[in-house]
């Protein structure tokens, strides 16, 4: 893609590219930062190494590059930019392995994904990341309705997103996650919205952190706010290949305002992305059921079966909203859709 197109598409002054290569033991990074709006090359560079010794070859391509940004950066500032997730290279190969399977959106995917990310932790019970990536993992399973024993794993996706916070209480993004999976599947919502303000102050610019903390704020009846951090997350990744998510995060929050004809608007968009979008199709249904399109809701709601033929109304009770009135809107909407108990 044109350097300058993604300038324009990102928002972004400056582009990093470059590649990795490897064979056997030996890597090979290439580097180089150009200038969006001009196709300027303002650094470039190769780096030739082991396998073993990729966090240092990490550090040194990060010091490069801020250096050319800008070179009056604080030292705290580059140690910080250096950071490692584990000194296990192991461990960080299975949790980048495991990270394409999200994308996947598939059950077998994310099977592969679990095992991979518990193998990881397996090698390092400190990887804060990969923590955080199993809370995600076994969060987003549940929804999909790809574990029976919801009663067992909420809990067990609590924990795992709280020892990511043990492990590193500075990670924006083991924070965000830590967030949504508390208010989501543990009840602890106060909390959950302190990590999800934490994870603000610490990693502003992470889309991902950004929509996280939104769904937060979402089971908190703070729909103001959640929209507020989903408008500047689509902002910060305009092009986001898990668009989806957030498309239906938004239509969440519309829900619960009781603004329905927006929840048809943003499912839409997110179901013309994802079609077997599970939590879009639920949203889909309850907004339909109380606009009086009931016929459509059944239909909807068949399809939405098609994709998740174990859902009841009973596997709702997972989901720990702050107010009663909130799992009361869905679940009565639902209801009026057909959905089976």
């Amino acid at each position: 893609m044109n350097v300058k197109q993604v300038g324009r598409e990102l928002g972004v002054r400056y582009v990093l590219e470059g590649s990795v290569r490897r064979a056997g033991s030996k890597l090979r990074i290439t580097g180089q930062l150009i200038e969006a709006a001009t196709g300027h090359h303002v650094w470039a560079d190769r780096f030739d190494g082991e396998t073993a010794d990729v966090f240092a070859l990490q550090d040194e391509i990060t010091q490069q590059v801020v250096s050319a940004i800008e070179p009056s950066l604080r030292a705290i500032e580059i140690e910080r930019a250096k950071s490692k997730p584990t000194e296990s290279l192991a461990a960080y190969d299975l949790y980048l392995r495991a990270l394409p399977e999200f994308h996947s959106v598939t059950e077998q995917g994310f099977h592969r994904a679990k095992a991979l990310l518990r193998e990881a932790l397996a090698r390092d019970p400190n990887f804060a990341d990969a923590w955080a990536a199993l809370a995600d993992c076994l969060a987003r399973m549940l929804i999909q309705g790809w574990v029976e024993e919801f009663e067992a794993v909420a809990p067990e996706a609590c924990e795992a997103a709280l020892n990511g916070v043990s492990a590193d209480p500075e990670n924006g993004t083991v924070l965000a996650v830590a967030a949504w999976t508390l208010c989501m599947l543990g009840g602890r919502h106060d909390q959950g919205i302190d990590f999800a303000r934490r994870a603000l102050r610490l990693h502003p610019n992470s889309a991902f952190v950004r929509m996280c903390c939104g769904w937060a704020f979402v089971f908190n009846a703070d729909q103001d706010e959640a929209l507020k951090q989903f408008e500047v997350a689509h902002r910060l990744s305009p092009v986001d290949p898990r668009e989806y998510l957030l498309l239906t995060a938004v239509a969440g929050a519309h829900l619960f305002k009781r603004n329905f004809e927006e929840v048809l608007i943003w499912t839409e968009r997110a179901l013309e992305r994802k079609q077997n979008a599970i939590v879009a199709l639920r949203y889909r249904i309850i907004a339909l059921a109380y606009l009086g399109k009931v016929e459509e809701a059944t239909t909807t709601m068949q399809r939405m079966l098609v994709f998740q033929p174990n859902f009841g109304l009973g596997r709702l009770k997972m989901f720990t909203f702050r107010y009663p009135w909130m799992i009361g809107l869905i679940h009565d909407g639902l209801r009026l859709a057909g959905a089976p108990e």
